[in-house]
This record gives structure tokens, sequence and C-alpha cells, in this order.
């Protein structure tokens, strides 16, 4: 008796303790870091297009951004309209300033109407429209 007794409670010792143990990750597919295997979802990561845009009718005006990833650009426009694109992340940040030279040069102080928009994915995140000599607009993509 002893024996079978033994018997009978060895494999429940040893086969019936299956536990699933959570996986962190993310688990939207549409993300960059998708986990398939992941359980429980710990974040993600989605990548878009940065575009920035500046219009002013007084030329020349110059125009700086500068963002996480090492492609920082300070330019002068010629022409009453500029734009830049680049691919980001969420979590990452960005910023463009824009400027008219003769309010940083001359000392003249006069204001130029201008327009100034930061898009994500399509979407206008952060924008001013009106009468500076200098702006600067700082977005984050979430």
């Amino acid at each position: 008796m002893k024996k079978l007794f033994i018997l009978l409670c060895v494999p429940l010792l040893f086969g019936s303790c299956n536990i699933d143990l959570p996986n962190p990750g993310c688990t939207d597919s549409t993300a960059t870091n998708y986990n398939p295997n992941a359980t429980i979802d710990d974040g993600c990561i989605y990548s878009g297009t940065v575009k920035l845009e500046v219009t002013c009718q007084t030329v020349p005006f110059e125009v700086g951004y500068n963002n996480e990833y090492g492609n920082d650009v300070t330019e002068t426009s010629s022409t009453s309209s500029w734009s830049r694109e680049f691919e980001a992340f969420t979590g990452h940040h960005c910023s463009l300033t824009f400027w008219h030279p003769n309010w940083n040069w001359s000392g003249d102080d006069s204001k130029v109407n201008a327009s100034i928009s930061i898009k994500w994915k399509g979407n206008v995140q952060t924008s001013f429209e009106g009468e500076v000599n200098s702006y600067e607009l700082l977005q984050a993509f979430l």
C-alpha cells in the first residue's frame, strides 16, 4: 500500500506546477518595439515623421532646429517658406527656433509676421503665429 501511495504522489509533485509568469514588453503590434511574447504592456515606442515649418513674409530669416538625432541645423531662408522633415520616436524631443537677422545683429527691434509649427505624424503639436523678432518652440513626441 505504501508503494502505491508513492507511485500516485510522485507525478503530482513534479507535473502539476505549471505557472505562467508575466512577460513584460510592448503588446501593440504597430509599435517599433513590439514583443509578440509579451503578456504585460510596459510601454511602446512609435516612430513617425516630424515636419518643421516656418513662414515669414520678410526675408531673409534664420531658422535653427535641434533634436536628439545629431542632425541639428541652422539655415538662412531667402524665400518666405522653410520646412524640414526627419524621423523621430516617441519620448524624443526637438526645438525649432526662428529669428530675424536684423533683431540679433543690427540692434533693430522691429518685429515681423511669422508662422511656426512642429507637426508629428501630420498633426500640429505646437505652433505660433504673430509678430516677433525671435521665437522658440519645444516639443516632445508622445
